[in-house]
């Protein structure tokens, strides 16, 4: 299926073939069945296990897992992080305004009223962003964002350059020439990453 968006699914997914370009949140399994069985682009979210035969493909088409944490939780994570970006973005934009306008002001011997009020509105705005990005950084920062230790991914054929798979803050990128019959799981320090051996199957969490 293509761009189709799972916003509270729970338990397990089955797809057939191909999740292509998708944003899945479940808060179980994904599972890809099929002669493919691939995921390629767009983003998953999945509370314990991503399991196919192809993750990515050789065009290096940017496709992100976020592995073992409750989709609804991950999404508000995302989302201040999304946000604590767009409003540093623009606190440093008000601030360089701020900076050029004190630099003209410099130069004038009595500056018009109109340029000194944009400079203090522009003031006010970058204060209230500093509170607004403090708040949103001491969120960030303090998220527990602990993935399940049952957790994992199993691509039984190969994982393509361009895959990033996230277990918590702890993050997994495809080398660039690709991995093979790869399984990860989140440790304390790092991901593990172990072969995938069809004869003996990691056990899928329930």
């Amino acid at each position: 299926f293509r761009r189709v968006l799972f916003r509270s699914c729970q338990g397990t997914i089955f797809a057939e073939e191909a999740v292509m370009h998708c944003e899945v949140f479940v808060s179980g399994n994904l599972v890809l069945k099929g002669r493919r069985a691939e995921i390629i682009g767009g983003r998953v979210i999945a509370g314990k296990t991503v399991w196919c035969k192809q993750l990515g493909n050789m065009y290096e088409t940017p496709t992100t897992l976020f592995v073992g944490v409750a989709p609804v939780e991950y999404r508000e994570y995302l989302e201040a992080v999304h946000q604590l970006k767009d409003k540093q973005d623009l606190l440093n934009d008000i601030d360089e305004k701020i900076e050029q306008i004190q630099r003209h002001i410099q130069t004038l011997e009595k500056p018009e009223e109109k340029i000194l009020l944009a400079q203090e509105q522009l003031k006010e705005q970058s204060e209230e962003l500093e509170r607004e990005t403090a708040e949103l950084r001491k969120y960030v920062k303090k998220h527990p964002l602990i993935a399940a230790r049952d957790s994992m991914v199993v691509v039984e054929r190969t994982m393509h350059y361009g895959v990033s798979v996230h277990f918590g803050r702890k993050e997994f990128h495809s080398p660039q020439k690709g991995t093979r019959k790869t399984v990860l799981r989140p440790g304390i320090k790092e991901i593990h990453e172990s072969g995938y051996n069809r004869q003996e199957p990691p056990d899928m969490p329930i």
